[in-house]
């Protein structure tokens, strides 16, 4: 279970610096927009925080997956962390990293159940959320193990996503992701950080082999 603790602690930094972070922010804001019955406001407010969150938890999604192995050995590989465990422990945070989108973006929309007061609500889809990962893991670490738990926790985060967008509601939320500029942007940067991390692993890749065969 070491595996898991490992990986969460490196899942829960961008959850924490960019999900949590701006949720809170954006809290007293929408809780007077609220107050207010000022729809198109609060409404505007969620789009531009969805697109930030989208576009920054995405890249650092693909970044954490692509380079896992990388960030796991430096990290925590040294004493009796062998490269074995780097190996299990870097799978099982690209499985938790699976649900870093749905995850961060259900804090955007759960600050909306908050500031409406509906905190018996937000309890419950928590609860239901929280039974539906218990059976995924049930179902999935028989399979995979270790993986399975991370798989199971990241399929909790998009059953939690898809019951609070349900709670919200199906047409608001598809007037806020409705932003083909925006979505063009996201799409963009992620190939191009894709490229990137491509031709830094291979260059990478070729400097280690040029100096193992030099005999340094």
């Amino acid at each position: 279970m070491s595996y898991l603790y490992y990986a969460n602690r490196v899942f829960q930094l961008p959850l924490a610096l960019f999900a949590i972070a701006i949720s809170s922010a954006l809290f007293p804001s929408i809780a007077i927009a609220i107050k207010n019955n000022q729809q198109d406001l609060i409404l505007q407010r969620l789009q531009k925080a969805w697109f930030f969150l989208v576009g920054v938890l995405l890249l650092c999604s693909i970044g954490g997956i692509m380079l896992s192995k990388e960030i796991t050995e430096l990290l925590f590989e040294r004493g009796q962390f062998s490269p074995k465990d780097t190996l299990i422990t870097s799978q099982v945070f690209s499985l938790y990293l699976l649900g870093l989108l749905p995850f961060g973006l259900t804090k955007l929309f759960s600050l909306w159940l908050y500031a409406k007061l509906e905190q018996k609500k937000a309890a419950k889809i928590s609860l239901i959320s929280l039974f539906l990962g218990l059976a995924a893991s049930l179902s999935l670490m028989p399979l995979l193990g270790v993986l399975g738990l991370a798989l199971a926790n990241s399929l909790s985060g998009l059953f939690l996503f898809v019951l609070t967008i349900k709670a919200f509601g199906f047409q608001p939320f598809l007037g806020i992701i409705k932003n083909l500029r925006s979505w063009l942007v996201i799409l963009f940067l992620a190939c191009v950080e894709i490229l990137l991390l491509l031709a830094f692993k291979s260059w990478v890749t070729h400097l280690y082999l040029f100096y193992y065969f030099q005999g340094f």
